[in-house]
């Protein structure tokens, strides 16, 4: 929770370096669109990957300098430990 009282659902965390923010959206949202309690968050803590999990898309947008990538429910776990290697988890 940023102190702004903005949250996500759920962060993996390492150390201040190494958080991946993960929202769940599990309903179809069309267009790849960054909730405002996800853009606080990226906001305040500058993560380099942030994950919103959704039903209809798999793609990504840049918000400051964290790839936001959209991702299948099914293709969650092989998503996730792709970006924990990559952030050292």
């Amino acid at each position: 929770r940023t102190q702004s009282g903005a949250e996500v659902d759920f962060v993996l965390y390492r150390n201040q370096n190494a958080l991946l923010p993960i929202e769940v959206k599990y309903r179809r949202l069309g267009k790849p669109t960054v909730p405002r309690a996800l853009r606080s968050f990226i906001e305040a803590y500058q993560p380099k990957v942030a994950l919103i999990i959704c039903k209809d898309l798999m793609t990504s947008v840049q918000v400051g300098n964290t790839e936001v990538r959209f991702v299948l429910f099914e293709e969650m776990s092989s998503v996730l430990a792709h970006c924990r290697e990559g952030l050292g988890f």
